[in-house]
C-alpha cells in the first residue's frame, strides 16, 4: 500500500480504518449471500425429495424399496392373468349372445 507523504499519521490511519470497515462490509455481505442461498426451503433431504418428485414415481420408489422388485413383479404377472381371464369371460359372453 502506498502511503501519502503529505497525510498525517492520524489521516492515513483514518484511511485504512475506513479501508477495512469497507471490506468488511463487503465481506459480511458475501457471508449472509452463502447463509441465505444453504438455507433455503426445503432444509431437509426428505422434503427436497418429495417435493422435487412427482408422487407416481414416488410411489413406484418406495413401493420398490419395501416390496422388492420381485413382488412387484408377480403382482404385475397377477394383473396381466387377471385382464385375459376378463377378456376371455366377456368373450363367451359375446359368443352366447
Amino acid at each position: 500500500m502506498m502511503t501519502n507523504k503529505h497525510l498525517s499519521l492520524a489521516e492515513q490511519r483514518e484511511k485504512i480504518r475506513a479501508q477495512l470497515h469497507a471490506q468488511r462490509e463487503i465481506i459480511a455481505i458475501k457471508l449472509t449471500r452463502a447463509e441465505v442461498q444453504e438455507s433455503s426451503y426445503p432444509r431437509s433431504m426428505v422434503m427436497r425429495f418429495l417435493t422435487q418428485r412427482p408422487v407416481a414415481a414416488i410411489t413406484a420408489e418406495v413401493a420398490t424399496l419395501f416390496l422388492g422388485a420381485r413382488l412387484i413383479r408377480s403382482f404385475n404377472s397377477v394383473r396381466t392373468l387377471l385382464q385375459v381371464f376378463k377378456s376371455l369371460r366377456s368373450g363367451k359372453t359375446a359368443l352366447a349372445a
